[in-house]
């Protein structure tokens, strides 16, 4: 147990920023440009919840 308490590292809770939202909004925009995900979307929309058609 020893073992696996100190490669899991120390963690914290932190705030998310404005400059982390900013640093997401950026990657689900090229996400969309480079057609990863069907759709903009914005990731200050707490409402929005995107889920993939299973074709599998």
């Amino acid at each position: 147990m020893e073992i696996v308490e100190k490669r899991g590292g120390d963690r914290s809770v932190l705030p998310v920023t404005d400059e982390v939202l900013s640093g997401l909004q950026r990657m689900a925009d090229t996400f969309y440009e480079v057609k990863i995900i069907p759709k903009k979307i914005d990731v200050k929309d707490k409402n929005y919840n995107w889920v993939p058609d299973q074709k599998w």
